[in-house]
């Protein structure tokens, strides 16, 4: 298994998403989140913009939101204490403020396991990949 899973999922109707807003957070104390976010959405064919909290863009039909927490630790191999990210929460708004989907990661991650020395980029992977995959469509009937 690797670093991380998506986990509270949840995923509205909506279409396919091919851009989108991101509304940066100031409070997040992970550095290596925003550019990690922004690359995964490219690898999932999404272009993004980022744009301070508040700052509302007209052309923005869609906005990511995020809060994140870290931990300290000393990797191995090291005397030094580093941050890692610990968990992240991802949310999807229309414009109109509707929530389109919601997804989290959290490092499910033993006192001795590697995972939380993985990047940022490949813990959010998963938590992106369901936040911007639209849900299967019923049957018809």
């Amino acid at each position: 298994m690797g670093p991380s899973r998506a986990q509270d999922t949840v995923v509205y109707a909506h279409g396919p998403i091919q851009h989108l807003c991101v509304e940066y957070n100031r409070r997040s104390q992970a550095a290596d989140l925003l550019p990690a976010l922004v690359a995964e959405l490219q690898a999932q064919h999404i272009e993004s913009r980022v744009y301070e909290a508040g700052g509302r863009n007209d052309q923005c039909d869609i906005w990511l939101r995020y809060t994140a927490s870290i931990q300290w630790a000393v990797p191995p191999a090291s005397s030094d204490y580093r941050p890692y990210l610990d968990r992240a929460t991802l949310v999807l708004n229309s414009a109109d403020g509707r929530v389109l989907a919601t997804s989290s990661f959290v490092l499910d991650d033993g006192l001795m396991s590697m995972g939380r020395w993985a990047s940022t980029r490949d813990k959010l992977a998963p938590a992106v990949k369901a936040l911007v995959t639209p849900p299967p469509q019923g049957p018809a009937g």
